[in-house]
């Protein structure tokens, strides 16, 4: 793994200057330096092993144990994917200049950003595995039966066993490759103005005008067919974008009822109001695989309005907010079953929106000395626009589903109590039942995560703790289902009390930390 491990290095260099007109130059320069690489085992579907009788059809498959190749293996299997990414330089220049000055209506800014990433050849290697579901699970090898091909690739209407494997278990030794090359910068005018407009109404007002480009190269199917190898050889194809991206946002208050209390205990209650259009793009990596990614802007456009109320036994705030994003990009694999066995692969780039409403209202509840309830509610209804597709011929629409992996209730509850040099604390937290795919044909279980802890400060530059995670030790999965974009709900029934591959919260587990500052 010392193939796959980072080095870096960060050189900062941050200063502030106050001018005889009380204008400030705040600056911040940024150089990084990392020769970085990473590993993911990314786990996919599981499939069964079943004993295979004395006539075997087309794509009938036989497991063994990698270690015992003479073990013959039935029951589950867990197949996976390794992404293996070995080391690359990556360079990073960032830097931050703004200009202010601050008045008594008014405190203006505008500056200059910008963000200059160069990654030297990065790539990713790729091998498919599988492995018994089991505890320690060991590695399986296994054979296909199929027809044999002549030398020029035609079908000799011979049948046999053949090895699809190594003898590690590995197979499609980096069929999904990944590599990029080259430059993204993000060069950016920025403007800032808060300004108090009466002793009840403030208003704050930003602007953001971008550049941004990239420059460089990636390994397109066709570049990796005409190399007719499993690693980047021969050509790569070139990639040059530019765009111009445009952000503007607004926010308002109004202190409607700034004296509600007395001067001892102020109480005080107004209204709320925010206003933001944004325009994002891409970047270099997502051209790491062998599919156009269709890289097009997104536009985010969204308000909200609410109202806060200030006790000082208690603050709330409570908002509503409608936000969208368009141009939303999913590269997925499709994947269909022949009726000789065989399995058909399409893949697509898809482009859809998604568009929400939602409410949160934010509590702080503090009834007596050192105790603190902090709860937070939030409803949504996040749903897809404009999605729809063909795939082997058939056409499928997941707009207005609710978006994947997304629950609609979300409830957030903090309990703290501190004394002296002690504090202990809580936090559970509600997801309401998520949809694990996109037709919404399967869902998750609503599920609670539960934490707490107690913490000790000796000094200012010591303090330890121990915390619990899962608390409660409850079970639940989230994410999403592999392998199920256009499951239907009738296919769906076929899925049920069976095991599948997901994400999961973290199992009971105590937690202790010392922490030193010097």
């Amino acid at each position: 793994m010392q193939d796959a491990a980072s080095i870096s290095h960060v050189i900062d260099l941050m200063g502030d200057h106050r001018f005889k007109n009380n204008m400030k130059l705040d600056y911040t320069l940024r150089y990084h330096y990392a020769n970085s690489g990473m590993y993911n085992p990314y786990l996919s579907n599981i499939s069964t092993a079943s004993k295979v009788g004395d006539n075997p059809k087309t794509g009938d498959k036989r497991y063994y144990y990698a270690d015992n190749p003479d073990a013959p293996y039935t029951g589950l299997v867990q197949n996976g994917m390794m992404i293996f990414a070995p080391q690359s330089v990556k360079n990073t220049l960032m830097a931050r200049i703004e200009l202010s000055k601050k008045t008594k209506k008014h405190h203006w800014m505008v500056g200059f950003h910008n963000w200059y990433y160069n990654a030297d050849k990065a790539n990713m290697a790729t091998y498919s595995y599988q492995f018994e579901v089991a505890p320690n699970p060991k590695a399986l090898i296994y054979e296909q039966y199929g027809e044999t091909l002549d030398a020029n690739g035609n079908g000799t209407g011979n049948y046999e066993w053949k090895k699809i494997t190594d003898a590690n278990g590995n197979r499609n030794h980096n069929k999904s490759v990944q590599y990029y090359n080259g430059i993204d910068n993000k060069m950016a005018l920025v403007g800032t103005e808060k300004w108090t407009i009466t002793d009840k109404l403030s208003l704050d007002l930003g602007a953001r005008l971008e550049w941004q480009r990239i420059d460089g190269d990636w390994y397109s199917e066709a570049d990796r067919q005409a190399g007719a190898t499993n690693w980047v050889s021969g050509n790569t194809t070139s990639v040059k974008k530019d765009w111009f991206n445009v952000t503007g946002t607004a926010s308002a208050m109004y202190k409607a009822f700034p004296n509600l209390g007395t001067e001892t205990r102020p109480i005080n209650l107004g209204f709320l109001a925010d206003l933001m259009y944004i325009q994002q793009a891409g970047k270099l990596s997502m051209y790491a695989g062998a599919d156009d990614p269709g890289i097009e802007k997104c536009e985010i456009p969204g308000f909200s309005f609410g109202v806060y109320f200030n006790h000082p036994m208690i603050n709330v705030v409570s908002k509503v907010t409608k936000i969208k994003r368009t141009n939303f990009k999913n590269n997925s694999t499709f994947n269909k079953k022949e009726a000789d066995g065989s399995t058909t692969t399409e893949k697509q780039t898809i482009s859809y929106d998604v568009n929400t409403l939602g409410w949160t209202t934010d509590v702080l509840f503090k009834p007596f000395k050192g105790f603190e309830l902090h709860a937070l509610l939030t409803l949504q209804n996040p749903k897809y626009e404009n999605y729809e597709f063909e795939v082997f011929g058939q056409q499928y629409s997941n707009s207005g589903n609710v978006a994947r992996s997304v629950s609609k209730t979300l409830i957030e509850i903090d309990p703290s109590y501190s004394w002296g040099k002690f504090k202990i604390w809580a936090s559970a937290r509600y997801f309401s039942k998520e949809y694990a795919n996109y037709p919404n044909t399967l869902t998750f279980a609503g599920r609670w995560e539960t934490f707490a802890g107690l913490n000790y400060r000796y000094d200012k530059n010591i303090d330890f703790s121990i915390s619990a995670v899962n608390l409660l030790n409850q079970s639940g999965a989230q994410g999403s289902i592999s392998g199920t974009n256009t499951t239907t709900a009738q296919e769906a029934v076929a899925l049920y009390d069976q095991p599948l591959v997901g994400t999961y919260i973290r199992p009971f587990t105590i937690e202790f930390k010392t922490r030193i500052r010097f």
